[in-house]
């Protein structure tokens, strides 16, 4: 189950910028060139790992809430980077 939903997330995902670029043609906007690409790349990319780290950090949060549905005993860390 795992995997088939990220499976789905991975091509919700692509799916989300296909049509972001698609759309960025069809409304004719210039594209990022040189200098300027590179920077928005970055933005980008920096943005990424803020979201990635601001979900590593509710992790635990969320695993105790399963674990308190299920009548489990909480956990004090989820060990992401393990």
């Amino acid at each position: 189950m795992q995997g088939l939903l990220s499976g789905v997330a991975l091509a919700a995902g692509y799916g989300i910028g296909v049509f972001g670029r698609w759309l960025w043609r069809y409304l004719e906007l210039p594209a990022a060139r040189g200098r300027s690409r590179w920077i928005v790349k970055g933005v980008l990319g920096l943005l990424c790992i803020g979201i990635a780290v601001i979900f590593l950090i509710q992790a635990s949060e969320w695993q105790n809430s399963v674990h308190s549905l299920m009548e489990l005993p909480p956990v004090e860390t989820n060990r992401p980077f393990s």
